[in-house]
């Protein structure tokens, strides 16, 4: 695993930190020349037979589990579509976003395209995709629905999923303490002191085994955000052209990330990064979302059955006001360079992989994450897995905040540099931050959703 150097916690990113990046500069700007904010074309209705025959080319990354879905879904569209034959195309991971960005500017996108949350909203401004039918889904059983509708009330994502933050433990080192899951508190202030309980320091005074580790840029964004949340606290002003990050519950929050490390002591930057300290047990306790599984178990097989999650912990020790962020994997996008009956052969393939309870079990247990259907939420295939249990349990209270602008990441990079690293006093790195985010906020329309969260929904 990748450490952080003493220059920053700005390390090699991982193949699966490559895919939760925003949109590069230059998609944007390739983007741009699609004359953003074009009024979309009207979805076509999923309802009946397609009209169209011939073949519609799907664009993917590589990701195993999910090609071994996909493929599934191919071959029993197969049997009731032999008209319309599915062309499966999956690049290598590192060039897609590029090429689906560059595609869609062209006017010359796929059909159909696997699209990340973080890329969605450049196409959604340049009129590169399609709107979801209105009768493609019963949206009100949908998780997403509040976070996904644009300005016209059209639906423009379907989540295969969401992926929350919850704690991971080792279910030996517990065992050897005394402890068991249970043991894990619901209240930040008494998860603390179960984290300082469970550090291990060397003779001289270095942590050799973190209480619970959080050493990884990406939990420091999510968690940060997340704990907004958890105060009911928001990142941006009502119309999308402020930070909020300089007004108290940020600083709450971002206060309680400098004092995980230099204050309460119970993770260390020296160890393994993100999930590498924990696999090697090196921590007690990890803290990530299920994504981490579907990677840490092929890199490290000793782990199998040696863990077990709780969910995230929150200041009032409830649900309320919110256990903190969601982000969805979002799937797939129908492109609007198309005439409108392949653009309806594009959303009945999607229906056919996405778009039932069977399949939202399917999806959630091959990606480690909740699904996306309410009634799914409960079903006994999903609450006995440990890992989506403990995600799926706090959906209905966790705030998804729409887009992720792509000029946030380098000042949120910095800024935990700063407070970490450089123990800079967080007020004045929250000040440098929103300064800069405040000067490119109003430069485009921003598609921000938090505002929509509705707790227990």
């Amino acid at each position: 695993m990748n450490r952080p150097t003493r220059k920053g916690l700005n390390r090699p990113i991982s193949r699966r930190e490559f895919l939760r990046l925003s949109g590069t500069a230059l998609g944007a700007a390739l983007l741009a020349s699609c004359g953003g904010g074009a009024a979309p074309t009207a979805a076509p209705e999923a309802g009946g037979p397609p009209a169209f025959k011939g073949t519609l080319d799907i664009w993917d990354w590589e990701f195993p589990v999910r090609e071994e879905l996909v493929k599934k879904y191919i071959e029993s569209w197969d049997q009731e579509n032999s008209d319309i034959k599915i062309n499966y195309l999956v690049y290598p991971w590192a060039d897609m976003e590029t090429k689906i960005l560059a595609a869609s500017s062209a006017k010359n996108g796929p059909p159909i395209s696997d699209v990340m949350y973080f890329w969605r909203y450049d196409l959604q401004r340049g009129g590169a995709i399609e709107p979801y039918p209105d009768d493609f889904v019963d949206w009100n059983d949908r998780v997403s629905t509040p976070f996904m509708k644009d300005e016209n009330g059209k639906i423009r994502g379907f989540p295969s999923g969401w992926f929350v933050d919850m704690i991971y433990y080792n279910n030996e080192i517990f065992e050897q303490e005394g402890l068991k899951g249970s043991d894990i508190p619901t209240k930040w202030d008494d998860f603390i002191k179960l984290a300082q309980q469970l550090t291990v320091k060397d003779s001289n005074g270095k942590i050799s085994r973190a209480g619970c580790a959080m050493n990884d840029y990406w939990q420091h964004e999510y968690l940060w955000q997340g704990l907004i949340y958890q105060q009911s606290g928001w990142m941006y002003n009502e119309d999308g052209t402020k930070a909020l990050w300089e007004e108290e519950p940020s600083m709450v929050a971002l206060q309680f990330i400098q004092d995980w490390y230099n204050k309460h002591g119970i993770d260390s930057l020296e160890l393994p990064a993100g999930y590498g300290g924990f696999c090697n047990d090196m921590a007690a306790m990890f803290m990530g979302s299920g994504w981490n599984t579907g990677f840490f178990l092929p890199e490290f097989p000793q782990m199998e059955g040696r863990f077990d999650t709780a969910v995230l912990p929150t200041f009032t020790g409830k649900p309320e006001p919110s256990y903190g962020l969601a982000s969805p994997e979002e799937n797939w996008q129908a492109f609007s360079n198309y005439p409108d009956d392949q653009k309806a052969a594009a959303f009945a393939f999607i229906q056919h992989m996405m778009a039932s309870d069977e399949r939202s079990v399917e999806w959630a247990l091959a990606q480690e994450c909740s699904p996306d259907s309410k009634k799914v939420l409960s079903d006994e295939r999903i609450t006995t897995i440990p890992t989506i249990r403990s995600q799926a349990e706090t959906m209905k209270y966790r705030v998804c905040f729409g887009e992720r602008p792509i000029e946030a990441e380098k000042l949120w990079r910095t800024m935990f540099d700063q407070v970490i690293l450089e123990q800079r006093a967080v007020k004045d790195a929250l000040h440098d931050a929103t300064v800069e985010m405040d000067k490119v906020l109003p430069t485009k329309k921003r598609y921000f959703t938090e505002r929509n969260y509705t707790p227990g929904a």
